[in-house]
């Protein structure tokens, strides 16, 4: 889990808590044996301005989570110095000392002796984004992309990377060239929160059409850029380097008044379906699919790779990793599970296990993304015990499953480990009827999601087999597998 999805979560203090009693109870890892804490991104890369902002939002979260002064050890006068000493890590910007005291704290709260000698690593945003794909793919050298909302200053980075050692090939800043941010925006026109939209807008997408908006977005990007490999043009003049998170969103915030100059569009995601909606969900697909394609084909000559790995929250966009596979631009393609910052955290541990700490990581692929807890049979009983449900342990059969899913029920499938990213991949899933209208509408408003494109096998076969071609949605188009 990342910052943001703590913080949305409530679990600021309580997350790093249960990671530290998880490695102590599965590995008997303690904090002592820890060597090193990574952290995805470089506050040093950051102005002063945008530093001060992370040490205040998180200083705050932490008061209202009861941490606050508790980072400062000692009676009333020494925790009030302490406060005093925040002031002062406020005007410094000087992020890592407030991450030394939230660490000691975490170790502290969880009954061990915190080190004095506690180090914590900084890993500059994208390249931690390069080391989780590059060293999971399997590759000796490879050509990979990170492309995201955006890092300290930069959103788009392609890297030549071969037997370990990273290269920066290109590098886009924020202002010119953020896909993630571009797609944000768009999903708050179409209707949804930061953060929210664009998974749902990316199911969104089929139902739409070329439209309007298609020649106003496409008139913003170019692909003829001497500087970049492409860039949003944009009119006014950006600092590549801004002085906060608005700076950064500005361009983005502009492209998305000129294709919608409303708010937002006028319905109700959890409703029926608004023409403007889907065709604006539309063209940021396409546009998006595009351009990874695009840049894509420029990695490709420019780096004299032929296998491609992936990450940063774009990565996260299958329909435009479709593209890049079916272009056969590269002979083998790895996209890392976690994709987005929360497995930021993973590169940046990686490049400090091997380019820090002097150890040497495993050139393999990632077998498997079912590396979460899991909890045994006795765990399970225990909970249904006390939240008092009527249940029945059934093995592994199925067929009861399948008849509550033909009857119309919905079922919540758990089973092993959890998966590591943000796909459900069969171990923590909702199952259900996808002909039933009434029960997909049901679905979507108990998980707060907007209807998508039903995915189903496109041709039984008699002895009642299917071979899946495609996916075919409710109006007809049709997508390759």
């Amino acid at each position: 889990m990342d910052k943001t999805q703590a913080l949305a979560n409530g679990t600021t203090s309580k997350h790093p808590r249960q990671v530290l009693l998880y490695l102590k109870r599965k590995y008997g890892i303690k904090p002592k044996d820890i060597d090193a804490y990574a952290i995805n991104f470089d506050p040093k890369l950051l102005l002063p301005s945008i530093r001060r902002g992370f040490v205040v939002s998180t200083f705050e979260d932490l008061i209202t989570k009861g941490v606050g002064l508790g980072l400062f050890q000692g009676g009333l006068i020494s925790k009030g110095l302490g406060a005093l000493r925040a002031g002062l890590l406020y005007l410094r910007g000087d992020y890592l000392d407030l991450a030394h005291r939230f660490v000691r704290f975490v170790i502290r709260s969880i009954g061990e002796d915190a080190p004095e000698d506690i180090r914590i690593i900084p890993v500059i945003h994208h390249l931690a984004h390069a080391v989780s794909a590059y060293y999971f793919s399997g590759f000796n050298n490879a050509t990979v992309l990170t492309v995201d909302g955006y890092g300290e200053f930069e959103a788009t980075v392609i890297w030549r990377v071969r037997d370990g050692e990273f290269e920066k090939v290109a590098s886009i800043p924020t202002v010119y060239g953020s896909l993630g941010l571009l797609y944000e925006g768009v999903s708050i026109k179409v209707g949804y929160e930061t953060l929210e939209g664009p998974g749902k807008v990316m199911g969104l997408a089929p139902y739409g059409k070329a439209s309007k908006y298609y020649e106003r977005l496409k008139s913003f990007i170019r692909f003829d850029d001497m500087d970049y490999p492409f860039r949003f043009d944009v009119p006014g003049r950006w600092r590549v380097k801004g002085s906060s998170d608005a700076d950064y969103r500005l361009p983005y915030k502009f492209i998305a008044n000129a294709l919608y100059s409303d708010a937002h569009v006028p319905w109700s995601p959890h409703g029926d379906l608004h023409p403007d909606a889907v065709d604006l969900a539309w063209v940021v697909q396409a546009v998006t699919e595009e351009t990874m394609l695009n840049l894509a084909r420029w990695a490709r000559e420019h780096t004299g790779e032929d296998r491609l790995a992936l990450a940063g929250g774009v990565a996260l966009n299958a329909k435009a990793n479709m593209v890049i596979h079916y272009a056969k631009i590269f002979n083998d393609i790895f996209i890392f599970p976690a994709a987005n910052d929360a497995g930021g955290p993973i590169g940046a541990a990686a490049w400090v296990y091997e380019h820090v700490l002097g150890g040497k990581m495993k050139r393999q692929r990632l077998r498997t993304v079912y590396l979460g807890p899991g909890y045994g049979d006795d765990e399970v009983r225990r909970v249904v015990e006390r939240g008092g449900w009527d249940a029945k342990y059934i093995g592994d059969d199925v067929n009861e499953v399948v008849d509550l899913v033909v009857k119309g029920h919905v079922v919540a499938w758990y089973q092993g480990r959890a998966e590591l990213g943000p796909r459900a991949l069969s171990n923590r899933s909702i199952i259900a009827d996808p002909r039933r209208s009434p029960l997909q509408q049901g679905i979507h408003v108990i998980l707060g999601t907007q209807p998508k494109g039903i995915s189903q096998l496109q041709n039984p076969s008699s002895n009642g087999t299917t071979k899946a071609q495609g996916i075919r949605h409710k109006e007809g188009r049709e997508n390759p597998l």
